[in-house]
């Protein structure tokens, strides 16, 4: 892969001058600075993009700092979706049909799993939900509902730690004291 050596000798012209206001020491290495503008090329060239339109993402991007990201970014956004190579796009548009056909509007109240208030199922802290209501239910709505659930059981450990704050050693103590006084 070869560049043009005017656009070549402009990349390291603004990357020196970048240097020189910024006070970094030092000039750019000619054979750095090819290696790292082949990289780019390369890359792009790997995804299936068309000549033109690397040197042109190149034009826009490296020139002023950017890198193959950058690059990238440029490209995807000043192509229309049929200069995109095929990976691009396509991925694109299954993306937005998946999240499309995952809408669903919310469960009505009384079809999600309450939480009981039995020590034994706070003791053991799993909620049980038939197979069938969990297949049914869509990703967003199992956050949601494992969101309230640890909701709840941070209110319910710290009302415990509450009442542990509250317990007070000495009145206890007392309150043993005077039992043991009344048996004598």
């Amino acid at each position: 892969v070869t560049i043009n050596s005017n656009l070549e000798k402009r990349i390291i012209a603004i990357i020196n001058e970048h240097k020189k206001q910024t006070g970094e020491k030092g000039m750019i290495s000619r054979r750095l600075t090819a290696k790292k503008i082949q990289d780019v090329y390369m890359a792009l060239q790997g995804f299936s993009f068309k000549t033109e339109d690397i040197e042109e993402a190149m034009n826009n991007t490296i020139l002023y700092g950017g890198d193959l990201h950058s690059a990238l970014d440029w490209l995807c956004l000043n192509l229309s979706d049929d200069a995109l190579p095929e990976g691009f796009s396509q991925q694109f548009g299954e993306e937005q049909q998946k999240t499309r056909a995952r809408f669903r509007s919310p469960l009505p109240k009384s079809e999600t799993p309450q939480v009981l208030n039995n020590k034994k199922k706070e003791d053991d802290g799993e909620k049980k939900v038939s197979t069938e209501k969990q297949k049914s239910i869509s990703m967003k709505e199992r956050i949601l509902l494992y969101a309230e659930q640890q909701r709840i059981e941070e209110e319910n450990e710290s009302l415990k730690n509450s009442e542990e704050e509250k317990f007070d050693p000495n009145e206890r103590y007392l309150h043993l004291a005077e039992k043991l006084v009344e048996l004598k």
